[in-house]
């Protein structure tokens, strides 16, 4: 029996999501991992720890650290105790960084349009509609 959800169309389009954004990580001297880090951190300020770019966006975690260390010496962001809990350090991008979280939003924009384009805007509308539903049921957990 096929599949009713193609896997990869995921594939197809995190490549031509990391495609697109090669440029810009070129254009800054930064890692496509750099890049993704500070849009997650620009996009997502309720998001403010290492431990929420590694359960969140699902990158590595010796790879948020080693990235973040980068960041943190090119100024990108800032890195401090937490006034909540000292042992934790919340992260904050700093207005350097703003030129390469305009040109990063763009691209997520353009990339956004091409994905939708051509879809009729009432479907697109029921799309987003499931597609948050899908985030929801995530966000109250896995109760299995």
């Amino acid at each position: 029996m096929k599949s009713l959800f193609n896997i990869g169309i995921l594939y197809k389009s995190m490549r031509l999501y990391n495609e697109m954004m090669k440029p810009l990580a070129k254009k800054h001297d930064c890692s496509s991992t750099m890049i993704d880090m500070l849009l997650f951190l620009g996009n997502n300020p309720e998001y403010k720890f290492a431990k929420d770019i590694v359960e969140v966006r699902g990158i590595k975690a010796n790879l948020v650290s080693m990235n973040l260390e980068k960041l943190v010496d090119r100024g990108f962001v800032r890195v401090f105790a937490s006034r909540k809990d000292r042992r934790q350090k919340e992260i904050k991008v700093t207005s350097k960084a703003e030129p390469i979280l305009q040109e990063g939003r763009l691209i997520q924009k353009q990339y956004f349009n091409w994905l939708l384009e051509g879809i009729d805007p009432e479907e697109k509308k029921v799309f987003l509609n499931v597609l948050k539903q899908i985030a929801d049921h995530f966000d109250q957990g896995d109760e299995r």
